[in-house]
């Protein structure tokens, strides 16, 4: 399966789901106008002894609890729930699941949240959806997750965070050209957008539309030489058309800016060594690639 990250190590795809559980870990709904939403809507919590000030420091302390220690959030979340904790407690439970790695069953767990907080809240709903999403990538299932994706996205069409994933499940099930499509409404709105820049790149290379690929990174690169995971997609791109001292002077330039012991330099590293044990190949075609109109964008609402 071909994703956008790293050929021949899962060390970019990692550092992906890495960003991605952060952001998802990282996202308590406190603070915001939806808290107050869903903490005392639809009559979900019953427990009239405590306040709403209380309910958000329950709230807030579990979801702390969830990203340090997520076995003893999930027990807090299960007993909270217990006694009415409702939408909050569940939301906290489904969050411990994922630092425990139980991704799949938090997945299911935040899509039946999602449908619960859109009798709530219908931008909270499509928030909690794409958690799920998250989620469901995380578990290594990219049709699931797509799935989930389009539903956050047909209430906030124009959200880019949601853009960015929903072009990751895309080029996990091998639909390139969809996935750059999302990437180009991206960067129509943020055009210089890093992130946005490499994983196109990275689209562009697989279908091996070498020139645009490298158009990307140079956008990238130009603004910030040091970006290692630019560097490392850069080999990559010098590599597949045929210049392997080329790929190996910019892969080593990335290991000079790579954290020690990060998973870049890992990556780097072992770029550089697969390429060591395989024998050269002839160069691919550096030629434009045709967009084929007549493929189906199987799963994709637009």
């Amino acid at each position: 399966m071909a994703t956008l990250g790293t050929a021949g190590t899962g060390d970019k795809r990692a550092a992906r789901v890495g960003a991605a559980l952060r952001g998802l870990l990282g996202a308590t709904l406190v603070g915001g106008t939806l808290v107050g939403t869903i903490l005392l809507g639809a009559g979900e919590l019953r427990a009239e002894s405590e306040s709403t000030a209380n309910r958000r420091k329950l709230y807030a302390a579990c979801m702390t609890e969830a990203r340090t220690e997520p076995a003893r959030a999930r027990e807090r979340a299960i007993a909270w729930d217990t006694v009415g904790g409702g939408l909050p407690a569940r939301h906290c439970l489904a969050t411990a699941l994922i630092g425990l790695k139980r991704h799949a069953e938090a997945a299911a767990m935040m899509e039946t949240l999602a449908r619960e907080a859109y009798g709530v809240d219908l931008d909270l709903g499509a928030e909690v959806m794409s958690q799920a999403g998250q989620a469901w990538a995380l578990a290594g299932e990219p049709a699931r997750a797509l799935a989930a994706q389009n539903e956050a996205l047909r209430r906030d069409p124009d959200d880019i965070e949601l853009l960015i994933d929903r072009s990751i499940s895309l080029a996990a099930l091998e639909q390139f050209w969809e996935a750059i499509d999302d990437l180009n409404r991206v960067l129509e709105r943020t055009p210089e957008r890093a992130d946005a820049l490499l994983l196109r790149a990275t689209a562009y290379r697989h279908l091996e539309v070498f020139d645009m690929a490298r158009e990307d990174l140079d956008r990238t690169l130009a603004a910030d030489p040091g970006n290692v995971d630019a560097l490392l997609e850069l080999g990559n791109l010098m590599r597949d058309g045929g210049d392997r001292e080329g790929a190996r002077r910019t892969w080593l330039l990335g290991l000079a800016h790579a954290p020690e012991g990060s998973q870049m330099q890992t990556a780097l590293q072992g770029a550089l060594q697969t390429m060591d044990l395989d024998p050269a190949k002839p160069a691919r075609s550096t030629r434009r690639t045709e967009r084929r109109r007549d493929q189906p964008q199987t799963g994709v609402v637009r």
